[in-house]
């Protein structure tokens, strides 16, 4: 043990607490450095010797109890520590080091470097580097991490010590007053319809209001009670401020500003007197509104997300038409009267002749209501000229909400509808082929003096008869039109694009059985337009076996000999000459088979 515990171990020992560790950790270490063994100029010894006794002399002047006396002896530093008398506070044996921390509490404060008022129990303190040490209460303190923790509300101590190679070189004292904060009172959290509502904090404390939103404004912000509105729905929050010893407190309210449905009802297709039925629908939908509709005594609820058009047909007499629109506290009412009169229509009708647009439709009607027009091809005049024939309607509206619909029919005299048909034995040249004419004058058939026919076959042929027959002498497609004129001068046309006329043919089968039971017994051509005709068949080893002339005659199986052919495979080869003067040639095999 140095020279230096045993003096303070003799000095202290009848004391239950020792001064701090930092204070010994000095000492010890200048006692140290001035018993060195090594050589030193003596002038910087004298000087290093003074200046330490001088720190020691410093240091336990401000940090040993008042009773405590430093005596220097033959440059020998001595601590000579009287029993304290009085204290009822007294020094832990051992201080809690946590983070940096030490736990004791601190001697009496003689020098402020710094206050600061804190509003709540707990601040940040920014050391000058982390070399060192807090001293504090820490029966009323915690610091963690350079954030100081008070346990109540009031003014306590902090010491900061900075230390470079374990001495002191500087401190920091902090007076702290936490301040508790007064309660305030912004008011309840409400609803509003639209976009303005009343903020009322409590009276008699000064602040002022401050709106969290952007889109918020406050009319007064230094009145408790005063006015706050919004540009957008939705909640919103406003503070209240108070201001007390540089603690501020803040109290928030929230507001909900909730949309007040504006829906009104729209007629689309008025009220139907004949069929009791109207169309409506619901201005400024809404997904998040709620709908409500009475009519015909009974309600019904809408779909949130209802669009477009809504029929609504009655099965009792018409009254009112009720809308009923809620959005949380927010309402809207709209009602549509309906208290519908008969009214009486009468349409004069002239006809249109030969399909032209000159028919007429003229509308009388009584009374000195508000009337409006709608006719099925878009036409909102009451009276109509130059109409086609054919079926309209027109619907009579009577002031926007009650309607009635009306038939009219503009006829047209003289109008022809031509048509026609056709028959043949066969679609080829030299066959004939029968043309029916179909046509009607104002829906009668036509009848020979009483409208002019003529047909074009398109082949240069031109024929006046009501039923035509024609035939075609050569190969090819035809278009055959028909037009009737009717005597007041009407015309109509009809045409058919299909007349395929084919040439000369020639088809022979690929099997037949001469085993006579009358199928398939005979082999025989299928020929069309022929001027002349040969075949000749031809066995497997090339020899001809029969050979005829005749398109409307075959082979029977039969050779020369007048036995029947072995089953097999044969040859055929057939000539033709058509009418057109074409030659055909046609070789191929078929099968013969029993």
């Amino acid at each position: 043990m140095s020279n230096f515990d045993k003096i303070l171990k003799e000095k202290l020992s009848g004391y239950t607490e020792a001064p701090p560790s930092y204070i010994l950790d000095k000492l010890k270490n200048d006692l140290i450095k001035i018993n060195s063994p090594k050589k030193i100029n003596y002038t910087t010894y004298g000087t290093i010797a003074v200046a330490s006794i001088a720190i020691i002399s410093a240091i336990l002047f401000y940090t040993l109890e008042d009773n405590t006396t430093i005596i220097t002896e033959n440059n020998n530093t001595i601590i000579n520590t009287v029993a304290p008398e009085n204290k009822t506070e007294t020094l832990t044996n051992q201080p809690e080091e946590i983070n940096n921390a030490v736990f004791i509490k601190s001697a009496e404060i003689e020098y402020i470097s710094e206050s600061k008022n804190i509003c709540g129990l707990e601040i940040n303190i920014n050391k000058s580097n982390s070399n060192g040490e807090w001293v504090y209460d820490n029966n009323n303190l915690s610091i963690i991490n350079n954030k100081v923790f008070a346990n109540n509300y009031g003014e306590y101590y902090a010491k900061w010590v900075n230390k470079v190679d374990n001495q002191i070189m500087s401190e920091i004292t902090y007076k702290l007053n936490f301040i508790k904060p007064i309660k305030t009172f912004a008011g309840d959290n409400q609803k509003v319809c639209e976009n303005t509502c009343e903020l009322s904090a409590q009276s008699g404390i000064e602040g002022f209001w401050s709106a969290l939103n952007n889109n918020s404004n406050i009319e007064n912000c230094n009145k408790a009670t005063t006015l706050a509105s919004t540009s957008t729905y939705g909640i919103k929050t406003f503070v209240w401020n108070v201001n007390k010893e540089k603690c501020y407190l803040n109290d928030t309210v929230g507001v909900n500003f909730i949309e007040t449905p504006q829906n009104k009802i729209s007629v689309i297709e008025p009220y139907n007197l004949d069929d009791k039925l109207i169309k409506i629908a619901i201005t400024d939908i809404r997904s998040y509104f709620d709908y409500k509709l009475s009519f015909d005594n009974k309600t019904i609820s809408l779909d949130r997300e209802i669009n477009g058009e809504i029929e609504l047909v009655f099965h009792n007499e018409a009254h009112d038409i009720i809308l009923e629109v809620t959005n949380d506290i927010c309402k809207n009412k709209d009602v549509l009267v309906l208290d519908p009169e008969s009214f009486d229509v009468n349409i004069n009708v002239k006809a249109s002749t030969c399909n032209l647009d000159n028919g007429k439709a003229i509308v009388f009607i009584s009374g000195k209501d508000s009337f409006k027009y709608k006719w099925n091809d878009g036409s909102i005049e009451k009276d109509r000229y130059n109409l086609q024939s054919g079926n309209y309607e027109l619907t009579v509206i009577k002031d926007n909400i009650y309607s009635r619909v009306y038939d009219v029919e503009i006829k047209d005299s003289g109008i022809v509808r031509a048509g026609f048909y056709h028959e043949e034995l066969g679609q080829q040249i030299d066959m004939p082929l029968y043309f029916y004419n179909s046509s009607t004058i104002d829906g009668e058939i036509l009848a020979n003096n009483s409208s002019k026919v003529e047909w074009s076959f398109g082949d240069n042929i031109i024929s006046q008869q009501i039923n035509p027959e024609h035939i075609y002498k050569t190969s090819g497609d035809y278009i055959v039109k028909l037009y009737v004129t009717s005597n007041v001068g009407c015309v109509d046309s009809a045409i058919i694009k299909d007349i395929s006329i084919s040439g000369s043919l020639i088809d022979l089968p690929n099997v037949f059985s001469p085993n006579g039971d009358g199928i398939n017994d005979v082999f025989i051509p299928k020929t069309k337009s022929l001027s002349s005709f040969s075949c000749i068949i031809i066995n497997n080893s090339g020899e001809e076996v029969y050979r005829w002339n005749d398109p409307m005659q075959g082979w029977d199986g039969k050779l020369k000999s007048e036995n029947y052919a072995s089953a097999g495979i044969y040859y055929y080869i057939a000539i033709g000459i058509g009418l057109d003067g074409k030659r055909y040639q046609y070789k191929s095999f078929f099968y013969l088979v029993k």
